[in-house]
């Protein structure tokens, strides 16, 4: 059964490769194009697809710091190891957030003294002298009777 034709077929095949998507991966302040896969399993925080580096990709989120009567922009862990309190991310100092006279002034008679000190004192391990609202008087707030003693 041979028809004496002969066909000739000649396939070339190719692939390429798919990718996966790429975009911005942060490092702490650091910003790569990554795979999502690669960011994560680098301990990064993957931005999303698409997403490019720029400054503002990776800045650590800012917010209103109340140090005694003065307010700056900080990030949270600044603001907690310098004594403040942090408002909260996106929160800023032109609504005055920082305004209280003397927080430590427990009694409102306009002065620090012996019975704001026996306030805290008296609450200790308790929510009910705690002054920097961390929910229990420990010796944060003892520190903060201190920074204020004397008149307010």
């Amino acid at each position: 059964m041979n028809s004496g034709v002969e066909n000739t077929y000649n396939m070339t095949t190719s692939f390429s490769d798919n990718p996966e998507p790429q975009g911005a991966c942060c490092l702490g302040t650091s910003c790569s194009l990554a795979t999502e896969i690669t960011c994560i399993a680098a301990g990064g925080s993957w931005e999303g697809d698409g997403i490019t580096c720029n400054t503002e990709t990776c800045a650590e989120p800012v917010g209103a710091c109340c140090i005694g009567d003065g307010c700056f922009q900080l990030i949270s862990s600044i603001c907690t190891n310098a004594g403040g309190t942090f408002n909260g991310v996106g929160s800023d100092c032109e609504s005055d957030t920082c305004s209280t006279d003397c927080p430590a002034d427990t009694d409102g008679d306009g002065t620090v003294g012996g019975s704001d000190l026996a306030s805290v004192l008296g609450g200790w391990n308790t929510p009910s002298g705690d002054l920097n609202d961390d929910g229990t008087t420990n010796g944060e707030d003892l520190a903060i009777v201190l920074a204020f003693w004397g008149d307010c």
